[in-house]
């Protein structure tokens, strides 16, 4: 069974609740900030669709992006996101796909009324749909990365998570996002990177600085000179954000970059701690 059968399998067969998860005052701040729904715009022809490099999944709750030909490569990590507030998952889709060009896995979650924290606990689906892959990191825009250390906070000291193909969580990338909502993730091992923009006032300097203490001290920051809140994505100027002095697609080149040395860090740090496990 090839990678995309035994996905959509996996997604057919994945039920579970909705958790519960208490909002603190920090996530409810980035999520008043985004109230108004933002679909994807100006996609470039073809990005939701297969072709030769990449074949699209949809499923109920995400979005996958795989590498087609050869397949997926198993020493890289999958990459699993959370958009912003009321955010359409498809405005990552640009970046995500170019992930995924690269070897790896790459997917958006889809999220109940568009609120990341309302669905934190999908990436165990994803997982799921995937065993081949054995890395995974995790990655939001906004409030999505407060989802994402939910989840990743769940896991620390677990191994494997409970997730039957025992995949591990192996890092997290915050963009124009911090922890919050009592998501600790001062004692994770595994790379970190906060990733943000100059121009955001969103989610500001100030506002990544209040929560740094819930990073590990191991943790990149790194700021995109001339980037936006809503740059990170592909859905249009976003209300209350500051204005971009970067070309069009300057930005999202940024993110690949960045995103590209961080995956690269987590494949490290997965393949020196690696479980030894019999045949």
């Amino acid at each position: 069974m090839n990678t995309v059968d035994s996905a959509r399998r996996a997604e057919r067969r994945r039920r579970g609740p909705v958790p519960a998860i208490a909002i603190g005052l920090a996530a409810a701040s980035l999520l008043v900030a985004s109230c108004a729904t933002y679909p994807a715009r100006d996609l470039p022809t073809g990005t939701l669709e297969s072709d030769g490099a990449v074949s699209v999944i949809e499923a109920a709750r995400w979005t996958a992006f795989v590498p087609a030909t050869p397949g997926p490569d198993p020493g890289r990590a999958g990459f699993i996101f959370y958009p912003g507030a009321y955010v359409a998952p498809e405005a990552y889709a640009p970046w995500l796909r170019r992930l995924a060009e690269s070897g790896r896995v790459a997917v958006a979650v889809k999220v109940p009324f568009g609120v990341a924290l309302l669905g934190a606990g999908r990436a165990a689906a994803v997982m799921e749909a995937f065993p081949a892959t054995r890395a995974w990191a995790l990655g939001g825009h906004s409030l999505g990365g407060v989802a994402a250390a939910s989840f990743a906070a769940k896991t620390l000291g677990r191994g494997a998570a409970g997730n039957p193909a025992e995949a591990i969580i192996a890092g997290i990338a915050f963009l124009a996002s911090y922890p919050a909502g009592g998501a600790d993730l001062s004692g994770a091992p595994w790379p970190v990177l906060s990733l943000s923009a100059s121009e955001d006032l969103l989610a500001t300097a100030a506002d990544i600085e209040e929560y740094r203490h819930l990073l590990p001290a191991h943790a990149a920051f790194r700021v995109i000179e001339g980037g936006n809140h809503a740059g990170f994505g592909s859905y249009g100027a976003q209300k209350g954000d500051g204005a971009s002095t970067l070309a069009v697609g300057a930005q999202e080149d940024l993110v690949v970059s960045e995103l590209a040395d961080f995956l690269a860090a987590v494949e490290a740090w997965a393949a020196e701690n690696a479980e030894t496990s019999p045949d």
